[in-house]
């Protein structure tokens, strides 16, 4: 995989409104990906959730944070999504790996100066490229969810089959992280995200609690100015 497969658009014209991108996965599929470039010298990379789409996290790019953070953003769609007769129990990683590659070989960011952001599936992807990648900037996880086949349940293993292991991936995450939860979840899905927060073993990690329910919109002040805070403190 290298920069002239995908359609690169150099950042001196990408500012603000953002360039549209096409990128080639490892597994041979072709993502949307749109770069804001605000000319920071840190880029936060997006992995939406499961109730969300490519134009809904563009709009929130383009009305709210690109107001709040100091930072580039990068944002880009999952296969699944692409492809309506696509499952998605097909997601892989290689649409995150491409994201990162792409932000990082092509438009060669430090990774330190890299952060992730994950909403509830997009908490998988987040995981996987924070652990592969222990020295970037921070992780930030909003309503998170740690397994797909083990869900919610009482059971406290992995199963063989597991797409999404995030809890096993949290445990070798170092970099500093920050959960955004709300504090109004039923029984069934607040454990799993206190579970994924104490799996947790890196030395700088963050809860904040909101008087919402996990599906909190990212839109609020609180969460803007949360993710803000804990960006230019990770800096």
């Amino acid at each position: 995989m290298g920069c002239a497969k995908s359609r690169l658009i150099p950042p001196s014209q990408a500012k603000m409104l953002g360039s549209q991108l096409s990128l080639k996965t490892a597994d041979g599929n072709t993502i949307q990906a749109q770069y804001f470039n605000q000319g920071y010298n840190v880029t936060l990379i997006i992995s939406h959730g499961c109730d969300e789409d490519f134009s809904q996290i563009e709009e929130w790019v383009k009305n709210n944070l690109l107001q709040t953070l100091k930072a580039n953003i990068f944002i880009y769609e999952y296969s699944y999504f692409n492809d309506g007769e696509t499952q998605v129990s097909e997601f892989g990683y290689s649409d995150c790996e491409s994201a990162f590659w792409f932000v990082y070989e092509c438009l060669r960011t430090s990774r330190s100066k890299i952060f992730l952001y994950g909403r509830s599936i997009g908490v998988a992807p987040s995981c996987h490229l924070a652990e592969k990648y222990p020295d970037v900037g921070g992780l930030i996880l909003q309503g998170p969810l740690n397994y797909n086949f083990r869900g919610n349940s009482d059971n406290k293993f992995t199963f063989p089959r597991e797409m999404f292991p995030s809890i096993e991936k949290m445990k070798n995450i170092r970099c500093p992280i920050l959960v955004i939860h709300g504090n109004k979840d039923d029984s069934a899905i607040m454990p799993s995200a206190n579970e994924l927060y104490k799996s947790c073993r890196s030395s700088q990690k963050q809860w904040h609690s909101l008087g919402v329910d996990q599906n909190a919109n990212p839109c609020q002040e609180e969460v803007l100015e949360t993710i803000k805070h804990f960006m230019d403190k990770s800096i």
